[in-house]
């Protein structure tokens, strides 16, 4: 249902599928953009992607085939063969593929962003998915905030944190589109984002990125500190990124709305708790605390957010919880700001008679109470954020919600095969590192779920499908869970806001 992501691929990668500089045609402005500007080119792809003259599927083979990074493969994980091609094959056909007698299988631990967004790429692919989740529904935990924030992160060195942000933002803007052209309209607000500099030394940096990459202005624009007060509609410090396509995001209606777009192929296990995996065979099977099976597949997939601590089959992820808080302020409707303002810390526009403020960031707490001492800190930053908007507000008085955001030591997601061992010589490819037969991760998305979940769950089910993947080998090698076994991670910084 959704389009290819868009593929964060080399210069040589885009020559083989764009017509020469200067040829003329109606690409040819798009070729001029991407010559001029290749840290933007995903968008010159798209474009490409879209026009009638040529496949997708073409355009990703062509890029695979032209790109020796992807040439290399490190990522290495083969394609999981089904366990239900049993038959004897004839002699004459030794060595072909059987067709399967019936669907793949797998199983998703966790119904949030990204257990979802996993479960509606693989049934998009013909698999046969169940989904485990002790919720009483589909977008709780970490995934239940009213309002989230959805926007790119860049650099002026376009890292690998800005260039797997650009291309989930890119990925997910196409994301809910297919879902409600489908009939199942995500719950969000293309309002924009005003992203500003903590002070005039980050204003400048943050001018130098937009100068430096000069991208398209519907994705990124800086803006001064006038502009930027005309934008929110209240006196703010400094300027910033202008996001025009970014905004908000509910997140249980991107999560209800994946299970619905996988309709029959994904089967909801609510209300059911996880004891533990085992192998049995060739298949998964997931056991309640009584000892109960639940649910077996061929695959299992790991992503119950800081529940993954809990199983030692991934004791070496090094998933760290984070404790958040989110202040609700009451608010009237077309009251300021209408859209997401960020400065070490988030406000959104009125949603159903309130604004979300925040958010904290505490690292091993387990507490779930809503403290008043975090509700003073989120109006703290909101007056940072807009100076004298928090005066109204008592933190003594304020509603919220606490959630536990799976945290990562590096701050990029963990999506891949878990290892099978827990450690490893550091000389060690990271394609020959051991791995659990058919078991997979997807966690460590900290406070970037939103921008993260979509093309995170397209890039695991290309894995496990053998589909040719959404992002070149770099990235996706970053993002690998075993990636810790060779470098030990340091401790976290702290906050992601």
């Amino acid at each position: 249902m959704t389009p290819p992501a868009p593929c964060v691929a080399s210069r040589s990668s885009c020559d083989a599928i764009l017509p020469p500089a200067g040829g003329g045609g109606k690409h040819s402005a798009d070729v001029a953009q991407y010559r001029k500007n290749p840290v933007f080119l995903e968008r010159c792809l798209a474009r490409r992607l879209a026009a009638p003259d040529l496949k997708p599927l073409d355009t990703l083979l062509s890029i695979q085939k032209n790109d020796s990074s992807h040439r290399a493969q490190s990522h290495a994980i083969p394609p999981v063969p089904s366990p239900y091609r049993t038959d004897e094959l004839p002699d004459d056909l030794a060595g072909k593929v059987r067709p399967a007698t019936r669907p793949p299988t797998a199983l998703v631990i966790g119904a949030g962003v990204a257990g979802t967004s996993v479960a509606e790429r693989l049934a998009a692919r013909g698999w046969q998915i169940t989904v485990i989740d002790e919720a009483p529904g589909p977008g709780h935990g970490a995934s239940g905030n009213k309002a989230g924030v959805f926007r790119p992160l860049p650099s002026l060195d376009d890292n690998r944190l800005a260039r797997i942000t650009r291309a989930g933002f890119l990925y997910g803007l196409r994301h809910f589109e297919a879902l409600a052209a489908a009939g199942h309209p995500v719950r969000w607000s293309q309002c924009g984002v005003l992203h500003l500099g903590r002070d005039a030394r980050q204003e400048g940096k943050m001018r130098a990125v937009v100068d430096a990459h000069q991208p398209p202005e519907d994705y990124l624009r800086f803006v001064t500190k006038d502009e930027a007060t005309t934008i929110c509609g209240w006196p703010v410090e400094t300027g910033g990124w202008w996001f025009p396509s970014g905004g908000w995001i509910q997140p249980p209606s991107l999560c209800a709305a994946n299970l619905a777009a996988g309709g029959a192929a994904i089967t909801t296990r609510f209300d059911t708790k996880l004891d533990r995996l085992e192998r049995i065979g060739a298949e998964w099977v997931a056991f309640a605390p009584d000892d109960t099976e639940i649910a077996r597949a061929a695959v299992a997939i790991l992503a119950n957010g800081v529940g993954i601590r809990a199983l030692p089959l991934a004791a070496a992820l090094p998933v760290r919880p984070a404790r958040g808080q989110v202040s609700h302020l009451p608010a009237t409707p077309g009251s300021a700001p209408k859209v997401v303002v960020c400065r070490l810390g988030y406000v959104s526009p009125e949603v159903d008679g309130m604004r979300c403020a925040g958010a904290t960031f505490i690292a091993d707490d387990d507490g779930t109470e809503l403290r008043v001492e975090e509700h003073r800190e989120n109006l703290a930053k909101l007056d940072f954020i807009l100076p004298g908007y928090a005066a109204p507000y008592d933190p003594a008085h304020l509603e919220g919600r606490v959630g536990f955001r799976p945290a990562s030591p590096d701050r990029l997601p963990m999506i891949g095969a878990v290892p099978a061992v827990a450690q490893t010589e550091k000389t060690t490819p990271l394609a020959d590192i051991p791995r659990q037969p058919g078991l997979y991760a997807v966690s460590g998305f900290g406070a970037r779920g939103l921008v993260w979940a979509s093309l995170a769950g397209e890039l695991l089910a290309s894995q496990i499908n053998g589909d040719p993947l959404p992002l070149e080998s770099e990235l996706v090698d970053a993002m690998d869970p075993a990636r810790y076994l060779l470098k030990p991670p340091r401790p976290s910084a702290g906050s992601e806001e």
